[in-house]
Order: C-alpha cells, then structure tokens, then sequence
C-alpha cells in the first residue's frame, strides 16, 4: 500500500533522517495516518498508474518506509475507566492519535481472545500490538499439553478473525527474566518458567498451530528485555529466521543514564551477534516500551525525551521503526509521563514528551494534526467523596475484617493524610478496609469498572491487595469470577500505585472496593490514600 509524499523519494530506502526536507508523510483530509488505515481495512498495494513513485509504503510486516510508527503502553490514570479510554485520553493528551496500541494477555483462558477494547482499536484502523503468554511454564506450550493447545487455537482463531487486518503478536515478550537457572550457561538467571529450548519449543508449537488453522495475519515480533547481563541469552532464546518478523526490547532510562548509551548498547549488541542463524539484521527492529525508570530528577526525564529527538534529527538508530512509550504506574514503578516517579503531577513532563511525540519524524509532513476525539464519558464513583482523604476518612472507613480505618495525619501520598489499617488484634490476621457506602449500586452487564489506590506498607514483604467484588445482593455472592484482585508485595516502604479492571458479568449486582493485607503481624499497618473508582 502506499501513501503520497510531498516530493519524490529519490530513493525508498534512504535513511529517514536524510529524506527530513525531502518527504514525509502528506496528511489527507479525514486520515491521520494513512498507511494505518489502509492497511487495517485491508486495502492491497495500489496499482493505479496515477499514483508514481513519490509515495511511502507500508511493508506486508507493517513497515513504514517513510518514519517509524508512534505507539504506546498507557494505563492507571485516575478518573478514567478501562483500557480504551485511557488510550484515548492519552491520544487527548498528545494531540494526535497514535499507530500502534500495546496491550499484554497473561496465562488463562478468559485471556486467550481479542478483547472489545482491542477491536475497537483495530476496526477504528489502529495496529494493534498484543504481549501475549499462552502459558507460565513454556514445557506445557510445547505441543504436548491438549488443553492448552486449545487455548492456542483459540487465540488463533480470535485474531484470524479480524483478517484483513494485522496483528503484532509477542510471545512472552522479556523471556530473559524468566529462563530457569541451570537450563543456561548465562548467569545471573532468577526465573522458573523453563529453559531457552522450551521457549524456542512452545514459539514453534504456536506457530505450527497458527499456520495449520491458516492464520496470515499475524506479525510476529521477537521482544526482549535489552538487559545487559543478559545479552548472553537473547541468541539462545531466538526462536529463528524463518518465525520472526521484528526485533524489539524494553529500554528503562534511570538516575544519570542517557538514552544513546542505554538503547545503543543492546542495538550495537543486536547488530555485532547477527549472523546466518540469528539474522537480526535482516528484521524491522523497534522500542517495545521506554520510560524514565526510579529516578526522581525530573530534569532527566524532560532529557530523555530531548535525546530522543535527537537521535531521530541525527538518524543514530535507523533500523528503529516503532517508538513506544510505557505511560502507565503498577506496583514495580511509575513511569507515567504526566506524572513524577513519586506520582505528583508535572505537566512539563507532559509537555516534553509531546514535543517528541509530534515531531516531524513521526509524524506526517504539513498542517497539524487536527485532536483525536474525546473519550467517551465515563462515571466517577468515588464524585462525591474525598479520595485523598484530607477533610477526613470520607467514604473509607468500612472495616475488612474487624479493625477500624484510622486516619493518619502525618503521612499522605500526594497531601498530608492518609487511611491506616493496624493490626491491633493480638493476633496474625487479614485487615484492609472497604469503600462505604457500597460504591456501585447497579452493575451494568460488560461495563468496565477501574479501581486505583496508592498503598504504602510497613514493612517489606506484605502483600497489598485491591479487590474490586461483584456482589449479588439478595445473599452476598459473587458470580463466577465475580472479582479482580490486584497484589504487590512490598519490596520498600514507599507509596505504590495499585490499579484494576473489571468487567460486570450480571446486571442489577454491586460492586464492592476493598484493600487489604493478608496474614498481618500484630502491629503492622497498611496505609492508603488517592483512590479511584470509575466505569465507562
């Protein structure tokens, strides 16, 4: 397929920051990205004779020739419920819509088809990007386990389903975290999921059951960590020439790192260890996710994304062809990019990075691009109370399971206060607390309803839960997973963003917010501040 420039490309493969004056992408009236749409409707490389050389294209393995796609990872944002929304009001954010949306399925069969959220992205003509795990242990994804290779095909089939339209599809994208120590002669392994052959086993496995069940919409993308002590096994891990379509990695900018030093080492990497059998070069390589990791000078974040630009205008990467960002918090870090790595709000961060995500190298030549739509509205269950609980508990003060919410005064996320839990029972047991009054009232049957909280424990190791219950309430039950529970077990004493989604199996429920610690010690505490409750 292909897209007009402004002027003709003397030559298609001319690195994109020599043709920065020469073309771009020409904007059409009622197409922000035009090689997206086109591609996702399906539509065949033109052959009219009126369109001539001077145009861009978009590759069978969804290359751009002309500038690398804009992508993104986006979640935990308060106020805005589900996972569409908040790639809507990031594109709101950012001013433009973006080309690419990332989103992860974990081991499960709920897990194990395209979601809503997902085909509204790939039917408005976005390129939808799944993380996808099949299974935790990769032995049990190898072609030996029936049940599970149901859950294959029915993946398979759930993306065939879409055709035309493609998919980029990464199978247990960072494998290096996981390989089992003793199955490798790299060192420092810490995983338990299996060794690099039965990883190379379960990619055939899923292939070969794609491929039997004619699935040709599918890109296959090889995304790796990109750590350092690691490097050692991402030729062990290479599933093969002939089974991957694009390389990518994870680059984490932290305190006192540069962004040419940290992505150039694995991408000088990459490029030093292709050969016939691990043919790297050959592929489309990309950023799966990046973002400012643990550091807490926001001069280095806003520089991160100067570099960016600046390796772009220097094209110091040009085998990148796909930049995403992880604007998201969960229980490991905040990395979102409105916000600091302590969750505070800074809007010159924001400002930064859309400096960089409007950016003539990624975007199309000509006018600007005119503002995605407005989400669609959503509900705060939470409108009417103090989330952040200064004036008081609010609608906090529900006990879990005996003990009484306190308030703490000295100690608040983003103010001065917060809701305590104690262990004050004489005894180990679970504690938390619950929204009262109950939340929602009526669950509406497919509705998202997103909860957030930030969490800060007293002592490294307890676990930290968020559940959001369907309740029925003619007698206090829960449909069949009726729930979502969100856990981080404190690795610091630090305040950390829980967040999740579920989706109402019944009508006319409620739906219960609680957060708890499981097997507290007498005396220790659990605090919490900045919640959220919303639904779209």
């Amino acid at each position: 397929m292909r897209l007009r420039n402004r002027r003709q490309l003397a030559r298609q493969h001319v690195p994109l920051h020599a043709r920065r004056r020469s073309g771009r992408l020409r904007r059409r009236a009622g197409i922000l990205l035009a090689p997206v749409f086109l591609l996702s409707l399906g539509l065949p490389q033109s052959t009219n004779s009126a369109v001539g050389a001077d145009e861009c294209t978009v590759s069978a393995i969804l290359v751009n020739s002309c500038r690398p796609w804009l992508g993104v990872v986006v979640d935990g944002y308060p106020g805005v419920g589900g996972w569409r929304n908040q790639v809507l009001a990031h594109e709101q954010r950012i001013g433009r819509q973006v080309d690419v949306v990332h989103q992860y399925h974990p081991p499960g069969i709920a897990n194990q088809s395209l979601t809503a959220d997902e085909l509204f992205f790939v039917n408005r003509g976005t390129i939808l990007y799944i993380n996808w795990r099949p299974i935790t242990k990769w032995v049990d994804a190898g072609g030996g386990n029936a049940t599970i290779n149901a859950h294959i095909d029915q993946m398979a089939n759930s993306i065939k389903a879409v055709s035309p339209h493609k998919v980029i599809v990464a199978m247990h994208g960072e494998p290096e975290r996981f390989v089992s120590p003793g199955t490798s002669a790299c060192p420092f392994l810490k995983g338990n999921y299996g060794s690099p052959a039965q990883y190379r086993a379960m990619w055939q496995n899923v292939r070969n059951r794609f491929d039997a069940l004619g699935v040709n919409n599918v890109v296959w993308a090889m995304n790796y960590l990109g750590y350092y002590r690691w490097d050692c096994l991402f030729p062990e891990l290479w599933p093969g020439n002939h089974l991957v379509d694009w390389v990518l990695w994870d680059p984490y900018i932290g305190p006192n790192e540069r962004w040419d030093q940290f992505v150039g080492y694995f991408y000088d990497a990459l490029e030093s260890k292709s050969d016939a059998n691990h043919d790297y070069n050959s592929k489309p390589w990309g950023i799966a996710e990046f973002g400012y990791w643990y550091g807490t000078n926001q001069n280095e974040a806003y520089r991160m994304y100067d570099d960016i630009r600046a390796s772009l205008n220097a094209g110091r990467f040009p085998r990148l062809k796909l930049y995403e960002p992880y604007d998201t918090a969960n229980e490991v870090a905040d990395t979102r990019i409105s916000y600091t790595a302590n969750g505070v709000l800074d809007p010159m961060e924001q400002q930064r990075y859309n400096l960089l995500a409007n950016d003539p190298l990624l975007t199309d030549d000509g006018a600007p691009p005119p503002p995605p739509p407005p989400p669609p509205p959503g509900t705060d269950h939470f409108a009417g109370c103090d989330t952040s609980v200064e004036s008081g508990l609010s609608c906090f003060s529900g006990t879990y399971a005996g003990v009484m919410p306190t308030l703490q005064s000295a100690d608040g996320h983003a103010g001065t206060r917060s809701v305590q839990v104690t262990n004050s029972t004489g005894s180990t047991s679970t504690q938390g607390l619950n929204a009262k009054p109950t939340p929602v009232g009526s669950t509406v049957v497919g509705r998202t309803y997103t909860g957030g909280v930030w969490v800060k424990a007293s002592q490294v190791g307890r676990p930290l839960t968020l559940l959001l219950r369907e309740r029925r309430p003619a007698n206090g039950t829960a449909p069949p997973n009726g729930y979502t529970a969100v856990t981080w077990t404190a690795t610091d004493t630090q305040w950390h963003f829980l967040t999740g989604s579920y989706v109402a199996k019944e009508a006319g429920n409620q739906l219960t917010y609680s957060v708890y610690s499981s097997n507290m010690p007498v005396g220790s505490w659990l605090r919490a501040d900045d919640f959220s409750l919303t639904s779209s």
